[in-house]
């Protein structure tokens, strides 16, 4: 069934406190929670670091946006294909155990990196196939990494510590970028496989000094046939968890793909270098932790948010690809990092509260492929617009005009049950509000605040 939000299940580590104090950090009162965000922050943010300086050796070996694009469909291609079945393992393994596995995978294969980079001549071939590896790797990791945040924590506190987790990953996702171009350079980019290799160690500390007592009670799913269908028919026949994925694969198939975009955007629409990249990606992330602090606080989800995010995101996309100079660029970036963070919040945590115990492995690889694991046919078409239909503005403009026309359905769809609601009232009867995230639904409480 599905978990009622007040049930105590789960970690319990750490004294009550009044729900009244600190609400927009009342999960990280759990120590367990707060020492695995700390390994995470440190995970998250070597993950993008590298990724940052694999693009940017990319583009130096070969110039082509259609190549950093290949990079991209390498690393996340394997969630495409994989993360559903992924779903099924994190159900079926000790999941510290398997996080420590993933994490050593990705230590190693990033040390390998570093040594092919401090190289006379890098081995593109090689690059590749390393960034495949870990690739598959994280076709397991993206939907792991969801999960345990559900078993370190009461029902209580899940929302708020889905809230926080989103926003780390988000701001990881835009620090760890800008520090890896300020280092390279500094350094040049071998050395920024070198110390991300380095920091897993700091991860490996953290997960092996959570207390297997910390973790919800495990209980291994027996495998039978059918489980994967059963998930995808789960998923549709929810009303509010099919509308959120599919806003969710529409974004990540558009959206979130700046990671591509960026690099070409700074050299080639403003003439920038390595350190002017790394500015508007940490632009970015100024953006995305004001937007992820907001969300923390709210209450509820309403439809109200939703359509508000994505007015925010086209309109953020428009004075990206328009901006005649770097300082309005610089605007269009943060507003599009507030409004991404957000929007990826809201989206997260009504799939975790919303779906069943049974069936929310699944539910969440479903969410990794989506917005992750569509990334490699997204990156393969930004890479090609940039190279062959008009350069990066134009990527970005394309956005703007998907965010619009997604959002925009989405509102016009509510508007049309909202008016069949009010043919069918009796005359004279108050029409039924529809509030729930476009699809008529009642609110879902995000926080308990009194």
């Amino acid at each position: 069934m599905k978990r009622p939000l007040g049930r105590e299940t789960g970690a319990t580590d750490g004294p009550a406190e009044p729900r009244n104090r600190g609400a927009s950090w009342r999960s990280l009162r759990n120590p367990s929670f707060r020492t695995y965000l700390v390994g995470q922050a440190f995970s998250q943010t070597g993950n993008w670091f590298q990724q940052t300086a694999e693009i940017w050796l990319i583009l130096q070996l070969t110039g082509s946006g259609a190549a950093v694009g290949l990079a991209s469909a390498l690393r996340f291609g394997p969630l495409l294909f994989f993360g559903i079945p992924a779903g099924l393992l994190v159900d079926r393994f000790n999941r510290r155990r398997l996080m420590m596995t993933t994490q050593a995978i990705y230590a190693l294969t990033t040390g390998a990196m570093a040594v092919a980079a401090f190289a006379a001549s890098p081995s593109l071939p090689f690059i590749y196939a390393m960034i495949l590896a870990q690739g598959c790797v994280g076709a397991l990791d993206n939907p792991l990494r969801r999960s345990v945040v559900r078993d370190l924590v009461t029902d209580h506190d899940l929302a708020n510590a889905v809230s926080l987790n989103s926003t780390m990953h988000t701001v990881a996702r835009s620090i760890g970028p800008a520090v890896a171009g300020f280092l390279i350079v500094a350094v040049g980019v071998p050395w920024c496989f070198a110390v991300n290799s380095a920091s897993y160690g700091i991860v490996f500390v953290t997960l092996l000094s959570l207390r297997p007592s910390a973790f919800r009670a495990f209980v291994p799913m027996p495998a039978r046939k059918g489980q994967l269908r059963e998930g995808f028919t789960y998923a549709w026949e929810n009303r509010r968890i099919r509308r959120a994925l599919i806003m969710v694969t529409v974004f990540g198939l558009s959206g979130l793909n700046w990671n591509v975009i960026l690099p070409v955007y700074s050299t080639l629409t403003f003439g920038g270098d390595a350190s002017q990249y790394g500015l508007l990606v940490a632009v970015l992330g100024i953006g995305a932790l004001v937007g992820g602090l907001i969300v923390a606080r709210l209450t509820t989800i309403t439809g109200r948010h939703f359509r508000d995010v994505g007015i925010l995101m086209a309109f953020a996309f428009g004075i990206v690809a328009l901006a005649p100079s770097l300082p309005v660029a610089i605007v269009g970036l943060a507003l599009l990092g507030s409004a991404a963070t957000s929007f990826q919040i809201f989206a997260q945590t009504r799939l975790q509260l919303e779906a069943d115990d049974l069936f929310s492995g699944r539910v969440l690889a479903i969410y990794s492929v989506a917005l992750v694991g569509t990334k490699p046919i997204g990156g393969l078409i930004v890479g090609l617009i940039m190279d062959y239909a008009g350069g990066p503005r134009v990527a970005f403009a394309l956005c703007g005009v998907i965010a619009a026309v997604m959002f925009g359905a989405f509102a016009w769809s509510r508007a049309q049950r909202q008016a069949q609601a009010e043919e069918v009232e009796a005359p004279g009867a108050p029409a039924r509000p529809l509030d729930g995230a476009l699809d008529g639904e009642p609110d879902l409480p995000l926080v308990d605040q009194k």
